[in-house]
């Protein structure tokens, strides 16, 4: 009695169909799954598209570009938030 074990996959972000390892899309609802590409890009799935969110766009900026966006954020808390407070 031979008996063959199930094939292994990962459920479909889309319609939740066990999708098998090797496949790249969904043969159910056709959403597509992440690539080599995309992995080494640092994109992540979303059922089948991608779309990035302000988080995403933030994070996409070079380090010292995130520096500075930082220190002005920090700069213009630092001044606000004591001139509000003196109006109270």
């Amino acid at each position: 009695m031979d008996v063959q074990p199930e094939p292994g996959g990962w459920p479909c972000p889309a319609c939740g169909t066990t999708v098998l390892w090797e496949l790249v899309s969904c043969p159910t609802c056709g959403a597509a799954f992440l690539s080599g590409d995309d992995l080494a890009a640092g994109t992540t799935a979303s059922a089948g598209r991608h779309r990035p969110g302000a988080t995403e766009r933030v994070l996409a900026l070079p380090r010292g570009g995130r520096l500075v966006l930082a220190l002005l954020v920090g700069l213009l808390v630092a001044v606000v938030v004591p001139l509000l407070l003196s109006l109270l």
